[in-house]
């Protein structure tokens, strides 16, 4: 007997929730949605928090990220810092740009998707793959609060180059066009591009080429459409550079002794020889310069064989905390407003009232690349042959 009561006490309990919602619908809170609750009872997650748990659940099960990159070492660094942190592994594959585009390309035609993410010089990005049709917005990629939001960032806000978001700026800094032997030229002897012109020095500065996609190439066409004429370019060709695509051995070159200076070089070699104690400073001519996100540049790629993964270590490397150590690896400056700049060399951060080409920007990257195999190639070809 007592079954029944306890029954039909029960029966009558439910009978009286339904009436209360007779259409049987979930029932909403004010002020929206309810909130995803969390295994803990008591505890409740954001819908990013959310999305992060189930993001990193499945990307420790994918176990790796697959990285293209124009960088070097600075690219191992942040792999091993993020294995560390979450578990997953990062294998990269380091090139030129020049080197990785027809790379990608090959593998897609045959079917092969094994890229994740793009790392490296914006023209790579946006021109090539880009255009290839190979890369996805990276603004739904993003999920972490402190990456989305924009009071963190140089400008009020991410920096995407381009308008369908399809890279984002990691860092942003001053590009130094010149580093001198400190031995071998005095201090505020070159203080203008106008001083390279100076007959002693012809034959001896080692130039990053100008007609090959990545600093070499910005650094020339910043000058000579933006900042000294093609006039000048002229003239420094006059002086017979001695024009070499190995970039870590042109600041070697100058390390050493053999030349006493190199116009262009990559910020990232150069790093590892002043962090040596090489007897190398960098210079920034009062005509200006322009500014970058070097090889801090990212993008997602369409087909990513690791998705999960990959999101998380694009969340990770856009945090402060990867920002930190990706602007220290480099010596250059974030474009977070919260990554300290202590240590850095004043010329590569940018500062008011020095003129700043955003050699990253479409606009300057649709007018830039035809001179490669242009306007360049006239000016400096007979010196490469």
């Amino acid at each position: 007997m007592r079954r029944f009561i306890t029954i039909g006490l029960l029966a009558a309990f439910v009978i009286s929730l339904a009436a209360c919602n007779p259409q049987g619908k979930q029932v909403t809170p004010p002020g929206g949605p309810t909130p995803a609750v969390s295994a803990q009872p008591g505890q409740v997650k954001e819908k990013w928090e959310v999305d992060w748990d189930n993001t990193l659940k499945e990307g420790k099960k994918e176990g790796k990220v697959i990285i293209y990159s124009t960088g070097g070492g600075e690219v191992r660094a942040l792999g091993a810092a993020f294995q560390k942190k979450y578990g997953i592994a990062v294998e990269s594959v380091i090139g030129r740009g020049a080197e990785l585009t027809p790379k990608v390309s090959a593998e897609r035609k045959a079917g092969l998707y094994l890229v994740d993410l793009y790392l490296g010089g914006a023209g790579t990005a946006m021109v090539d793959w880009k255009g290839m049709g190979i890369l996805v917005p990276m603004e739904p990629v993003l999920i972490l609060p402190e990456v989305t939001k924009p009071d963190v960032w140089f400008g009020g806000k991410l920096i995407f180059p381009d308008k369908q978001k399809m890279v984002v700026k990691g860092l942003a800094y001053a590009n130094v066009p010149l580093a001198i032997n400190t031995d071998l030229v005095r201090p505020g002897e070159i203080k203008s591009y106008k001083d390279l012109l100076n007959p002693k020095w012809k034959g001896k500065i080692v130039m990053n080429d100008p007609t090959t996609r990545g600093t070499g190439g910005k650094t020339a066409a910043t000058t000579g459409l933006e900042l000294m004429g093609w006039d000048f370019m002229e003239a420094l060709a006059k002086q017979e550079p001695v024009i070499l695509r190995n970039e870590r051995q042109q600041i070697e070159w100058v390390a050493q002794g053999k030349y006493p200076m190199v116009f262009a070089p990559l910020t990232t070699p150069l790093a590892e020889f002043i962090k040596a104690g090489a007897p190398i400073t960098e210079v920034l001519l009062a005509e200006g310069s322009h500014y970058t996100g070097g090889v801090g540049n990212m993008a997602f790629l369409d087909k990513a064989p690791h998705p999960n993964a990959a999101k998380v270590f694009a969340n990770w490397y856009l945090s402060k905390e990867g920002q930190t150590l990706m602007s220290q690896e480099t010596l250059n400056p974030s474009a977070r407003l919260d990554v300290s700049t202590e240590g850095m060399n004043e010329v590569r951060i940018l500062k008011p009232g020095v003129k700043y080409v955003d050699s990253d920007s479409e606009d300057f990257l649709e007018r830039y690349t035809p001179l490669l195999t242009g306007k360049l190639v006239d000016i400096f070809g007979p010196l490469m042959k």
